[in-house]
């Protein structure tokens, strides 16, 4: 059971990776090539009138600039061009005014600290959702080597505190309420690691 865990665990973690690597070298890059049209011309363009050029061009400029870092210079870029007349119609045709937004440090130490500020979120948010599965999947294991008669008062408990949380009667209880108390009644009686010794225990 150890080792299925192990290896479930290392399978998400290797879709999380994945997810964040494809993220960075597709999502990212075609919604930069999005805003840019849309800046342009005031219009959404779907991911299929986006060229490949534009593409790897917005790849390049992520990996200078970060992901809000060429938002803002695109959006320099746009203006730069509206302001001048000029007739800009890819995303490359903003070139011209790379070296000047590059000038513009602190339009871009604002870009760099809100990168840091989403990664730190969305680090946040994986590790808690992260977190979370594994509490879940405790609870499922705790309860399913429990004794039957063991298991049994946990259900009859949960039912009767949702019930009493609730204000439900008989056993209309949702499932999911029912699996929230339960959760609840198996974390104070079995124990399940906090989210620092969780941390902790997977460094090792």
């Amino acid at each position: 059971m150890t080792t299925n865990r192990f290896y479930k665990n290392r399978f998400q973690n290797e879709l999380q990776f994945k997810f964040f690597e494809e993220q960075q070298s597709i999502g990212h890059p075609l919604e930069l090539v999005r805003r840019f049209h849309e800046y342009r011309t005031g219009e959404k363009i779907t991911a299929s009138h986006v060229t490949q050029a534009e593409q790897q061009y917005a790849l390049t400029l992520i990996q200078e600039l970060t992901f809000e870092g060429a938002l803002a210079f695109v959006d320099y870029g746009v203006k730069r061009a509206k302001a001048g007349n000029y007739a800009v119609n890819t995303l490359s045709g903003l070139k011209t005014y790379y070296g000047d937004f590059l000038k513009e440090r602190e339009t871009l130490a604002k870009a760099k600290a809100a990168a840091v500020d989403r990664i730190r979120l969305e680090d946040a948010k994986s590790e808690a959702e992260e977190y979370d599965f594994f509490r879940r999947s405790e609870a499922d294991r705790l309860f399913a080597d429990a004794p039957a008669a063991v298991q049994q008062s946990i259900e009859t408990a949960a039912l009767a505190q949702a019930r009493t949380r609730s204000g439900f009667s008989g056993n209309s209880a949702g499932p999911l309420v029912l699996r929230l108390e339960r959760d609840k009644i198996i974390y104070k009686r079995f124990g399940i690691p906090t989210l620092e010794e969780w941390r902790v225990n997977k460094m090792h």
